[in-house]
């Protein structure tokens, strides 16, 4: 391996002419990322940068002058080109690892495929065997499923109760139920004792239901026929108070007609008698009116004529004068033809005369 670090000593100024950081050869990188680089090998990526860093711990550059500059700009060139190598390296090294870890997964896929396959093949008649069994016990279970004594209880009608009994009546318990035909034998017991017990309760709160039902039936009846007496009573005494209102009515509007017969003769008659008097003065209201109506139609006449002769000699006053202007202005112009003179009528120098475009 070369050396790591070529330097001047500590504090110099770097002129940029000698390389500063000098990695190892590629080949020899490799180790420093298993941890087993260096001349001890026993050094890895830390150990390596602690030595570049060491390496550029004195250096210094005097930026204020363009060649310090240029220095220092080509020693961070050197550190991004070593960074560059080291991940080259590293890539390499990762890939070669991918390389590997996809040959061992596939065929670490295969043997798993396999095995599985192996495992399944060697179970799999075991695993129907216990399938069927499982099968066999869930439909001995399902036909016991009619011994269960939670479906019906005593607060249900008999007539369920009955169905429930006959339905497991109906089973026959033999060998059929296998290894459990001893329990299916003590269920079925236990259920037609407890359903039977059931139904005798039913029929009991049926009977007392029923009875008071017809209680409920028989009250409900006399209610009504109460009821309907009661409502015949009062429709008699109702019907009694209406005639004798319809009664008292009738001689109270009789009373009341000849009444107002005696006060209809006697305001007919002075209705007569007031008509006769305005009758009187109404006619003479009327030749009063006649004489003055006549005086007032020839007053009006007079002064219609007065006011039609007036407004004859005033609209004859204004044509007059409206020609005169017209004739002036015509007169003022001296238009040279029919031309001039309907263009003067167009831009409205002739008074009085408008021209619609």
């Amino acid at each position: 391996m070369k050396d790591q670090v070529e330097t001047d000593a500590p504090d110099k100024e770097d002129t940029g002419s000698t390389d500063l950081i000098v990695l190892p050869e590629k080949t020899d990188l490799a180790s420093y990322f298993h941890g087993t680089g260096g001349e001890t090998e026993d050094q890895g990526i830390p150990q390596l940068m602690d030595m570049i860093e060491a390496s550029l711990k004195g250096v210094t550059h005097d930026v204020s002058t363009a060649k310090g500059r240029k220095a220092a700009k080509s020693l961070a060139r050197q550190v991004s080109s070593s960074k560059t190598v080291l991940e080259e390296v590293r890539k390499a090294i990762t890939e070669e690892w991918r390389t590997k870890t996809n040959k061992v997964n596939a065929a670490g896929k295969i043997a798993v495929e396999r095995l599985d396959a192996l495992r399944d093949r060697i179970k799999g008649p075991a695993e129907e065997a216990e399938k069927q069994e499982a099968e066999r016990v869930r439909q001995i279970l399902l036909r016991m499923d009619a011994f269960d004594t939670n479906v019906l209880s005593a607060h249900d009608s008999s007539a369920e109760l009955k169905a429930k009994i006959e339905q497991i009546e109906a089973i026959e318990v033999d060998s059929s139920f296998e290894e459990h035909e001893a329990e299916a034998r003590v269920q079925k017991a236990a259920a037609l004792d407890k359903y039977r017990s059931d139904l005798g309760i039913a029929e009991a709160r049926e009977a007392q239901e029923a009875e008071l039902e017809q209680l409920r039936r028989e009250k409900a009846e006399r209610d009504a026929k109460e009821a309907e007496e009661k409502a015949a009573k009062e429709r008699e005494e109702q019907e009694r108070a209406e005639k004798e209102r319809r009664e008292k009515e009738q001689r109270e509007a009789a009373e009341r007609a000849a009444k107002e017969a005696e006060e209809k003769a006697a305001r007919e008659k002075a209705e007569a008698e007031e008509r006769h008097r305005l009758q009187l003065a109404a006619a003479e209201a009327r030749e009063l009116e006649a004489v003055a109506a006549e005086r007032q139609r020839i007053a009006d006449e007079e002064r219609a004529k007065a006011e039609a002769e007036a407004k004859r000699k005033a609209d004859a006053e204004h044509r007059a004068k409206i020609t005169a202007e017209i004739v002036a202005a015509i007169t003022n112009l001296q238009p040279a033809g029919w031309e001039p003179l309907i263009d003067a009528m167009i831009d409205g120098k002739i008074p009085h005369v408008k021209v619609c475009l």
